[in-house]
């Protein structure tokens, strides 16, 4: 089920519509697997509520959390060991948006977070989804022996959907002084109904920054449309201010898909449009503000 790049590949756990309903092929082998029930369904956590970590003793082991209410914030809490040698092993954070998945959730804040060795995705959004939530300083690890507002984020280590962004109503996505690093193959996927401004974020050792539809198991679908600022300086005519440059080290392109609709659509958004984004810089690994541990 994984690419062939040296790792092992992962089992699958069988859903709904057997092998077909997967996200992988149609004619595996079936196999007998082992796994931890617990981090197949979730810790629910409702509106009006923090959780806060001290230290770096606020770990969920084999267990996720689905948000599942407005003005929720999750700060200093690391998520990990969810089956993470299964595909469909656990999600670390589910959000459906409320009253069944009819409303979006309003105001939610997912800070100084750190999720590693899971099974499956780090943050799922479907049906309502979020209309507005903020993931800042976190530290989405990737690392293992199997192969919407993004700001100050050290993304490593991983392949594909970094994030993903497509629906069939309007998306907007601001994805801003993130630090990606050794991912292998395409880390932005922008499909239909998503507009992106992509801006002061650095990419080192990157194979793909952005999927350019060359992956027939991925399949031909619609494009979205993504600005990535790489000086040409459309944001002083859309938006009244600079956009900052990405700065590309050792990667594949990194370049605009329809980027006037992105940035027509994102000066709809004044938290954007006034958001003052700082120019990219190297992560030193000095640097313990990601994740969990240390909260300035």
């Amino acid at each position: 089920m994984a690419l062939n790049n040296g790792f092992k590949s992962q089992d699958v756990i069988l859903q709904g519509g057997a092998l077909n309903n997967t996200g992988g092929c149609t004619n595996g082998t079936s196999v007998t697997v082992t796994y931890d029930k617990a981090a197949l369904t979730f810790l629910t956590v409702t509106s009006n509520k923090t959780i806060r970590g001290v230290g770096t003793s606020g770990v969920l082991m084999g267990k996720g959390l689905w948000l599942n209410g407005d003005n929720i914030i999750v700060q200093n809490i690391h998520i990990t060991e969810l089956n993470r040698h299964l595909v469909w092993g656990g999600d670390a954070f589910y959000m459906q948006g409320t009253n069944g998945g009819s409303v979006p959730m309003q105001h939610i804040w997912l800070d100084h977070i750190k999720i590693s060795h899971i099974g499956r995705q780090f943050l799922t959004t479907n049906a309502a989804g979020v209309a507005s939530m903020t993931i800042s300083n976190s530290d989405l690890d990737g690392n293992t022996d199997y192969s919407k507002t993004m700001v100050n984020n050290y993304i490593h280590s991983l392949s594909g959907r970094l994030p993903r962004a497509g629906s069939p109503d309007s998306v907007i996505v601001h994805i801003a002084n993130n630090y990606y690093e050794d991912n292998s193959y395409h880390s932005m996927e922008i499909a239909t109904g998503s507009y992106v401004l992509a801006e002061g974020n650095y990419f080192k050792h990157t194979t793909k920054p952005l999927y350019d539809g060359d992956d027939p198991d991925i399949g031909n679908s619609d494009y979205g449309s993504i600005y990535t600022e790489s000086g040409e300086n459309l944001c002083s005519q859309y938006l009244g201010r600079s956009c900052v440059a990405n700065v590309l080290e050792s990667n594949g392109r990194f370049t605009s898909m329809n980027g006037t609709k992105a940035l027509e659509a994102v000066n709809l958004y004044p938290a954007i449009n006034g958001y003052a984004t700082q120019p990219p810089q190297l992560l030193t690994v000095a640097s313990n503000n990601f994740g969990v541990g240390t909260l300035e």
